[in-house]
């Protein structure tokens, strides 16, 4: 884009250039001597024209960022002679070249200011004066008058378009500073997205804020609790003051709810500017003394509706105030900054969430090997203890035996706990290949409230089936779902007092089926609902209830989530917990309802 600014410009001054030279070659040429005269005043306006639109081009092609002081000796010199000369062949005082000078001591103006404007105006007057008087030979003293009122006409004219150049020349730097301003935004918004390290990230808000966008310092502060806390400052110069502000900002940081202009930006959520610094009954005497300002701004540091903190910035060396549209620079480079800080954070959690999710396989991986090398040892033992039951029990005391069942006992738990972990290992890894079938939920669950009768009978507990008439049919692996079903009702049996009540329900839905199993025990707590399909998770105080080492919920998760579906826990309170688990429903075939699905009671 910059290189075909460039080429424009160059382009332009070739054209300017070449209409110049041409209109001076046409003029010369018009009036050597032997040559035909020619007396049209068309063509004198032409050439006229042609250099003007020559001179307006070149000027146009000049920096606009700053007067072109390659122009002086052109405007002020070359050109001015070139008409002189142009007068001098044309007529003198009569010469429509005369015209010419205007254009002259007009960019004259435009470019020199009103200084340029007075000696301008003097030297064409000169030059002009001296090709009136060599053309004509002499000069009327009664004409002397005609030529100081043009003198002051041509002053006029300079005057006037120095005026004018002075708002264009302001104008142009105004809008070559806001495009760089842009520019240095987008450079912002680059190195800022580039930088991971969030302290790394507080310390070049400011000095961005500084070197990009030309504030003379600049402050950054975040919210915590209920103040406004420094995380970074940086100033163009005098380093050891602003130390000593740092220092004294750490061990003094902005209450939310005070009266100082980051405080202010904070609470109303929009830039603020302090024009009366030294009138603020809370800025300390002694932070007054360590930062002299006249005027500095406040933009608070927006993320949708979350406040992240406060940039504060001003002209330190030079005092002079913060215009409006700094104000509005500063309040969208605090956005910049708020949305860099918001991606730092992402990109903080993200990390964390991987490093976790590796930390979690290489603990399944370890589980899964540790298991592995359980396995085979407690099958002997397991194998040992039985032989030892079958074959000792005449050579065994009381207490031998006791002491050989419990042994007994305990390494069916153990081996129950092991295959726990092989289960849920081989699950993480994705060696579970579910065996699907066409089952229907009503015989599934009537088998398992079969299979739990004994252990409902024990807690003189009641397990009500709610099923409907219509098919229930799913495409899955009929163990593995059996298995949901079987560790959601021994879950609620277990953490249901004595004689209390267990429901299984089969909901049929449009294209979905769930089953519900609730009981009416004490409830999970709402802050454990969240966590208890974790793995190794026990609800605070049931770990002394019920047996287990917490990985029931988490295997039951894993197959519901290996057919497609989706499992909730829910707690009203004094409701009892409420398990919920929906697959996908198969299309119904001609299937007859078991008889046996019956409530079982005890």
């Amino acid at each position: 884009m910059i290189a075909l600014i460039e080429r424009k410009r160059q382009l332009y001054q070739l054209i300017g250039l070449t209409a110049v030279v041409a209109a001076f070659v046409a003029l010369v040429a018009i009036h050597l001597p032997g040559t035909v005269e020619i007396h049209f005043p068309a063509l004198y306006a032409l050439v006229a024209l042609t250099m003007s639109a020559g001179v307006a081009l070149l000027l146009f092609s000049s920096s606009v960022a700053s007067r072109p002081a390659v122009f002086w000796p052109i405007a002020g010199g070359v050109f001015p002679l070139f008409e002189a000369i142009a007068v001098y062949f044309t007529g003198g005082v009569r010469s429509p070249f005369f015209v010419l000078f205007y254009f002259s001591l007009f960019f004259i103006g435009m470019v020199g200011g009103q200084r340029g404007a007075a000696l301008g105006s003097i030297v064409i007057g000169v030059l002009y004066l001296a090709a009136c008087v060599a053309h004509e030979g002499g000069i009327d003293p009664d004409a002397l008058m005609a030529f100081v009122i043009t003198i002051c006409s041509f002053y006029g004219i300079a005057g006037f378009a120095a005026y004018l150049g002075n708002v264009a020349w302001q104008e142009a730097r105004d809008a070559s500073r806001r495009a760089m301003r842009i520019v240095g935004l987008n450079a912002v918004n680059n190195n800022l997205s580039e930088t991971l390290d969030m302290a790394d990230l507080l310390a070049t808000i400011p000095s961005e804020l500084c070197h990009r966008l030309g504030f003379e310092r600049a402050l950054v502060y975040t919210v915590e609790e209920s103040a406004l806390h420094l995380q970074g400052a940086y100033s163009t110069s005098d380093p050891t003051r602003l130390a000593e502000l740092v220092a004294y900002l750490h061990t003094h940081p902005p209450e939310l709810n005070s009266n100082t202009v980051e405080a202010e930006a904070a609470r109303l959520r929009r830039p603020v500017v302090s024009t009366r610094v030294h009138e603020n009954p809370e800025m300390h005497p002694t932070a007054m003394a360590m930062a002299p300002t006249q005027c500095f701004a406040a933009a608070p540091m927006l993320a949708q509706d979350r406040l992240i903190g406060v940039v504060v910035a001003d002209y330190y060396r030079s005092r002079r105030a913060i215009t409006e549209e700094e104000l509005i620079l500063l309040e969208t480079f605090a956005g910049t900054a708020a949305l860099a800080v918001v991606n730092n954070e992402l990109h903080a959690d993200a990390s964390r969430a991987e490093v976790f999710r590796q930390l979690d396989t290489l603990k399944s991986e370890f589980l899964g090997t540790v298991s592995h090398e359980l396995r085979t040892p407690l099958t002997l033992v397991r194998a040992s203890t039985e032989l030892l039951l079958d074959s000792a029990s005449d050579g065994l005391t009381a207490s031998q035996m006791r002491l050989v069942e419990t042994t007994g006992r305990n390494v069916v738990r153990l081996q129950a706990f092991v295959e726990e972990l092989l289960e849920m290992a081989q699950l993480e890894e994705g060696q579970v290949q579910p065996n699907l079938q066409l089952t229907d939920l009503r015989y599934l669950v009537d088998e398992v409230a079969r299979t739990l009768q004994l252990m409902v009978a024990e807690k003189a507990q009641t397990l009500y089936l709610d099923v409907p008439d219509d098919q229930c049919l799913a495409e899955v692996d009929r163990h593995r779902i059996q298995q949901v079903v079987t560790n959601l009702v021994t879950n609620a049996c277990k953490y249901t007092p004595q004689g209390g009540k267990v429901w299984v329900r089969v909901c049929p839905m449009e294209d979905d089926l769930s089953v519900e199993v609730q009981d009416n025990g004490p409830g999970i707590p709402s802050q454990s609902l969240e966590h208890v399909f974790d793995k190794f998770y026990r609800v605070p105080g049931a770990e002394h209830k019920a047996k287990g080492a917490g990985l029931g919920l988490a295997i039951t998760r894993s197959i519901v989530e290996l057919h497609g579906g989706k499992i909730t826990a829910e707690s009203p309170p004094n409701q009892g917990a409420r398990f919920r688990f929906v697959l996908r429903r198969a299309p119904e075939l001609s299937v007859a309802r078991p008889a046996s699905i019956t409530e079982t009671r005890q």
